[in-house]
């Protein structure tokens, strides 16, 4: 996201993935093929700059993350955030 200057506010990057069957809830695996892996989208990156923080471009580019493998048409079965500390886990 560019802000009105065209500076960089934040920034995320999509990559492929696959979640081991056995790691997902049950509730939700028994609904799945008995493949060992399931399909999964990563968010490898996702930043927001000091500036902007809690302004909610976090959030937003979770949201449009999903948004994006929707519209790709992407048969992932979920998208996966790996923050990289506590704070970051707060969107």
């Amino acid at each position: 996201m560019l802000t009105e200057t065209r500076a960089i506010a934040s920034y995320d990057t999509l990559a492929a993935t696959r979640i081991a069957l056995d790691r997902i809830p049950a509730k939700f695996a028994k609904r799945l093929p008995r493949y060992p892996a399931v399909p999964a989208v990563l968010m490898g990156r996702l930043a927001v700059h000091l500036d902007y923080r809690g302004r909610g471009l976090g959030g937003a580019l979770v949201m449009n993350a999903t948004v994006r493998t929707d519209k790709l048409g992407i048969g992932a079965f979920a998208l996966v955030v790996d923050a990289k500390d506590d704070n970051a886990r707060l969107l």
